[in-house]
């Protein structure tokens, strides 16, 4: 959806003059928006790299977690197969 929201404020951004305050402002927000989800997704790859090299059970409660999480999309995807 950030994904949606960014690229519309960077096309919206292409029509107005750009030393426009509320345009640069627009490009700001978008930028760090764009940056925080790589680092997000960064964060991501190492905490699966992590979980593989030390075991899950290595992250005590965040184990517990990342399970039910598991657990819950399993089932949530066998009932969209059976949709």
């Amino acid at each position: 959806m950030s994904d949606l929201l960014g690229g519309l404020m960077k096309g919206l951004s292409g029509f107005m003059p750009q030393d426009d305050p509320a345009v640069q402002l627009m490009t700001a927000q978008s930028e760090v928006s764009d940056l925080v989800e790589k680092e997000k997704e960064l964060y991501a790859e190492i905490g699966k790299k992590a979980a593989e090299q030390y075991g899950l059970d290595s992250f005590g409660p965040l184990a517990d977690r990342v399970r039910l999480v598991q657990s819950n999309l399993s089932s949530a995807q066998e009932r969209l197969k059976g949709l």
